[in-house]
């Protein structure tokens, strides 16, 4: 990889930011996959705190840097999708705020209102925004990122964290999600795609214009399971 090429910065007008905990768990995953995450952010000249008058938070750009570098390391080793692992992997982590949010919901309509609502407080490098469409609720997420990867990565990450939300907000309820949009394009091996159609289980379409997950406007009222 270039250090100079592929590790860009992303504009520093748009001065976003991801909460300093949230980077703290991928640093963690990254060391159980063995990944010498302190030698790696040295060797980069990476350092969380940089340019940041934010306590808390890591200014978007040295975000992007430290998954570009995670996703190169991944690619080393053979894994090809990091950004679906790490969304599997770390899934858990994240049912405390899926608690949190089921507390102030009752339906799964309201509940994604409130994640949107907080969204912003966890991080900025992510625009998140829900559509009504005729028998379809879209939740469209887009990434800050520059680096080509690092947003489809992201992308991939976010849409299975958001799927994760959904079914466990429904108990795995059927015909919830009608169909989830990538606007990278669809991996080169079938085995690849397997892994994607194993992870949603609903039509999956590539290049698409925007990323998406695609609700029935039915299962809008469905009460949540974990309310």
């Amino acid at each position: 990889m270039s250090h100079n090429a592929d590790i860009k910065k992303s504009d520093a007008s748009k001065r976003t930011f991801i909460s300093l905990e949230h980077v703290l768990r991928f640093l963690a995953y990254g060391k159980n996959l063995g990944a010498p995450v302190e030698s790696l952010l040295e060797f980069y000249n990476i350092d969380l705190r940089r340019n940041t008058s934010k306590p808390g938070y890591v200014p978007g750009h040295i975000w992007e840097m430290i998954i570009v570098v995670g996703i190169q390391w991944c690619k080393r080793n053979n894994d090809l999708l990091s950004g679906m692992e790490a969304a599997i992997s770390l899934g858990n982590s994240f049912l405390g705020l899926w608690s949190f949010i089921a507390e102030k919901s009752d339906t799964l309509g309201k509940a994604i209102d409130v994640a949107v609502t907080y969204k912003k407080l966890h991080a900025d490098t992510l625009d998140v925004v829900v559509q009504h469409q005729p028998g379809y609720l879209d939740i469209i997420i887009t990434p800050s990122f520059k680096n080509a990867e690092a947003y489809a990565h992201a992308s991939d990450f976010y849409l299975i964290q958001l799927d994760k939300f959904v079914k466990y907000s429904t108990g795995e309820a059927r015909g919830v999600i009608e169909s989830i949009h990538f606007q990278h394009a669809a991996p080169e091996t079938p085995a690849l795609f397997e892994r994607y159609r194993a992870v949603f289980n609903c039509p999956i379409h590539f290049n698409a214009a925007e990323n998406i997950l695609r609700i029935h406007a039915s299962a809008l009222n469905l009460p949540l399971v974990s309310a």
